[in-house]
């Protein structure tokens, strides 16, 4: 490596050196900073500062309010917490009650985790039944129309619910009014029952039911989910499991919590 290219790389070196400092400003004492006080923290021209924040809120670490422009943490890093906290706790403390709601129903019993906006499925137990559907741990489907990621999308910010349904949805990413109406109205049904249904509408003759799991300050981690062929899983039948899963999410809550 030449001095041009050892420059170069030094150069990157220092920038990674700098986003970090900045996001480490943010503390529990400091949750909202603005441009001028993260620049006397971190020692940093203004602005330098404002192209790192620019960096950093295009990649959602950092959200700026429009009202006071002041700068908070994004989602981004929510997102990555819940992951490293999907590693850790959600699977050990779930999979003993998945096994209980797949000897009850007898039917595929899903747990799932947001990953880069979409539904992470980490593990599952398959149906016992001769005809039986099977997601994969490691599989990736849309969150903005399963079941699984309708139960946390609903439980989310509406800005961040918002941001993950236009990102991967066409027509509401066109201002298609009337289907962004009819999202926002089945997540607000979602959060009042407390689980998702979805019936039919990421596969034919598939349905499903699931509910969140939640972390720290009550913010959903993952959710479970039933799911079956649609001849089977009868609106009765899934309000059922979905009351079912609520009381049995309440639980690993509790556990996740405890352990935290």
């Amino acid at each position: 490596m030449d001095c041009e290219d050892q420059n170069n790389e030094n150069k990157k070196i220092r920038s990674i050196e700098r986003a970090l400092n900045v996001l480490l400003c943010f503390t529990v004492e400091t949750p909202a900073l603005s441009m001028t006080e993260i620049s006397e923290m971190v020692g940093i021209h203004k602005s330098t500062v404002h192209r790192i924040l620019a960096t950093l809120e295009s990649k959602n670490f950092i959200r700026r309010e429009p009202e006071t422009g002041v700068y908070r943490l994004g989602f981004c890093l929510l997102q990555m917490a819940n992951l490293s906290l999907a590693d850790v706790n959600i699977r050990h403390f779930s999979l003993p009650y998945m096994r209980l709601l797949n000897e009850e129903f007898r039917e595929n019993v899903d747990l799932a985790i947001v990953d880069r906006d979409e539904v992470l499925f980490i593990d599952t137990f398959e149906s016992t039944q001769p005809v039986k559907l099977a997601v994969s741990p490691g599989q990736h489907l849309p969150a903005y129309n399963s079941a699984s990621g309708k139960a946390i999308l609903a439980f989310l910010p509406n800005e961040e619910a918002l941001r993950i349904i236009k990102k991967h949805n066409h027509d509401i990413e066109t201002q298609n009014q009337l289907k962004l109406e009819a999202f926002l109205e089945d997540l607000r049904v979602t959060r009042d029952r407390g689980y998702a249904l979805d019936c039919e509408s990421l596969e034919v003759g598939v349905n499903a039911v699931a509910a969140p799991i939640f972390g720290l300050k009550n913010k959903p981690i993952a959710s479970l989910a039933i799911a079956g062929p649609a001849y089977r899983l009868d609106c009765e039948l899934m309000q059922k499991m979905g009351e079912k899963l609520i009381a049995t999410n309440l639980e690993i809550s509790k556990k996740i919590l405890q352990a935290s």
